[in-house]
């Protein structure tokens, strides 16, 4: 991050790996700016139907996150392991580190991602969802490419309102360099309206009864609790956080990792 429009003002990186939150029934919730919260967690259940899927269950955490912000742009990164965690961990981590400036498109984007599988072939079976957005506060435009089932979402005074993402399964990683091709991504547009929170979030909350969302955090409990929350960020988080590690109406909670980035416009 050597050029001048990146000098120009500090820049504001924030990595946070599963494997560092292994504590069931517990979660970190962390400030990244003013405007720019997250939150990251294993889980509550230490027998949930997920642990099948996990490559070491000694480390059963293996979602992750990253954040990036310079002036009025904040770059948002959630990624969601199968099968290990080295995916996850050395993609965000490649991410942070080969990224300079924050892309200033959808196209941009697209072929920076494209371009971290020129790196070295690895020989682990561990894959891993990505959903990277970016979005700017003076336009209060933003956009994204997402590889799987995380979401992207607007909670706010019209709604809540889900960016134009199917939830598929389909993976990247360093082991198949040819995942991270347009062909395997889906891209997508949004715009924020004054007051709204945008949320980049595995679906260890939407999918908190695991792979039940209609008995999950749905859309209209999270408006609810933006609703409840108004303008506190960190309150805000620390509701769907919790909510999804409890439950929903008596149904089974935190059956999956949980990271969670949220920017107010």
């Amino acid at each position: 991050m050597n050029s001048d429009d990146m000098n120009a003002r500090e820049v504001v990186t924030k990595l946070v790996l599963g494997c560092d939150h292994d504590q069931y029934g517990s979660y970190e919730c962390g400030q990244v700016s003013a405007s720019t919260m997250f939150a990251i967690s294993v889980g509550a259940d230490k027998t949930s139907p997920s642990r099948q899927f996990k490559g070491d269950l000694a480390v059963p955490n293996e979602d992750g996150l990253l954040v990036v912000e310079h002036g009025s742009r904040v770059l948002m990164a959630v990624a969601d392991g199968h099968f290990g965690a080295e995916a996850s961990q050395e993609i965000l981590a490649a991410l942070a580190e080969d990224l300079g400036l924050i892309p200033r498109s959808t196209e941009e984007l697209r072929r920076f991602l494209e371009g971290l599988g020129d790196r070295e072939r690895r020989s682990y079976s561990a894959e891993t969802t990505l959903l990277v957005a970016v979005f700017d506060r003076e336009t209060r435009l933003g956009f994204g490419v997402s590889y799987g089932d995380s979401s992207l979402a607007l909670v706010g005074s019209a709604g809540y309102r889900g960016a134009d993402i199917a939830k598929e399964m389909k993976f990247v990683s360093f082991s198949e360099p040819e995942s991270f091709a347009e062909v395997h991504s889906q891209q997508f547009e949004f715009t924020a309206e004054p007051g709204d929170l945008v949320l980049a979030f595995t679906d260890g909350v939407d999918e908190c009864h695991y792979r039940h969302p209609e008995t999950s955090v749905t859309p209209d409990l999270m408006q609810s609790l933006f609703e409840i929350s108004g303008d506190d960020t960190e309150g805000y988080v620390r509701a769907v956080v919790e909510l999804a590690l409890a439950g929903v109406d008596g149904n089974p909670g935190g059956q999956d990792n949980i990271a969670l980035v949220a920017t107010r416009a």
